[in-house]
């Protein structure tokens, strides 16, 4: 009996202390988000609908960098700016337009519960929140951003529903 008790004590504190939460992950700050990163990935992919009282025609959406110099830059006054040249292939429908850009804007940004919000200044209405995938402090931010939106007689007064999936990655 005695050895029964001893293994099951043994087996709860085994449990109790290998199951342990890890708390000592880094997490995604604005202090540690400070500084220039490299933007080595940008992909979205989505639809694009355009229709009234509900019923839209849909077309497949998708882009992604390459060829990236691309850099975006989080201040310590809470701002960013984005620098760099890049090749953005967009495709809708199977169209495919292959363009040369240079940086993405600048705005404010803030760092909450492990999300990063960039407001843009460029864009109106337009205000990402990404979710962190994975974080190592200096080396690689894997960030997410899932947009849905409806606007009621948003084009020639038609209704715009859109729904975009936004991947990117941050590395110094």
């Amino acid at each position: 009996m005695k050895n029964v008790f001893l293994l099951l004590l043994l087996s709860a504190i085994f449990l109790t202390t290998s199951c342990k939460k890890d708390d000592d992950a880094p997490q995604l700050t604005k202090e540690n988000i400070e500084g220039t990163w490299r933007v080595t990935l940008w992909e979205d992919e989505g639809t694009i609908g355009i229709g009234a009282a509900g019923v839209f025609d849909n077309s497949d959406v998708s882009s992604f960098i390459s060829n990236s110099m691309l850099t975006i830059t989080f201040n310590a006054d809470g701002t960013w700016t984005s620098d760099g040249d890049y090749t953005r292939t967009s495709t809708s429908d199977g169209d495919t337009d292959v363009a040369m850009e240079t940086g993405i804007g600048s705005g404010a940004y803030s760092v909450s519960g492990g999300k990063l919000t960039m407001e843009a200044f460029d864009f109106d209405n337009f205000d990402p929140v990404f979710d962190t995938k994975s974080f190592s402090v200096d080396k690689k931010i894997e960030l997410e951003n899932k947009f849905s939106e409806t606007e009621t007689g948003a084009f020639l007064g038609l209704d715009v529903k859109l729904d975009l999936t936004t991947k990117m990655t941050l590395e110094k």
